[in-house]
């Protein structure tokens, strides 16, 4: 397992908190995704930089990094109980993510830790959707392959 994982990891995880939101699969940009797919109810995964912070030779290296989960909700005029509502799914998106129960299953991803949690407006001059950035620090171990 490796840093591949990361991305299925909270896949599974955004799927959990609800199965009705839709991925938004561009690799690195979020800036072109369609008023259609952001009335949908969307997500983004963006996987970030990791570095070396142990290395035990020849067992394993440990790496720490981040990943940031991005929701977009039309904000149907901005009321207060959609950005409840996107605030509620993040929530329970940072609740499974952390839960212990969750990373064991896989043999990589060792910490998960949640270090931002952002509402905000789509951008300052569209208030029509609602934004919340969740960011994540990771520790992740590979094991080395025995010779």
């Amino acid at each position: 397992m490796s840093f591949v994982d990361v991305r299925p990891y909270f896949r599974k995880v955004i799927k959990e908190a609800d199965a009705k939101l839709v991925e938004w699969n561009d690799a690195f940009n979020e800036d072109n995704i369609p008023k259609t797919i952001i009335d949908k109810r969307c997500f983004h995964i963006l996987v970030g930089k990791f570095k070396v912070v142990n290395i035990d030779q020849p067992r394993f290296i440990q790496f720490s990094g981040d990943a940031t989960i991005t929701l977009y909700y039309p904000a149907a005029k901005n009321l207060p109980q959609n950005v409840d509502d996107i605030i509620a799914k993040g929530q329970a998106i940072v609740e499974r993510a952390m839960m212990a129960k969750n990373r064991v299953t896989q043999p990589s991803i060792k910490s998960v830790q949640v270090i931002n949690f952002d509402p905000s407006p789509m951008s300052r001059s569209n208030d029509n959707a609602v934004r919340l950035t969740i960011d994540f620090s990771l520790v992740i171990v590979l094991e080395l392959p025995t010779v």
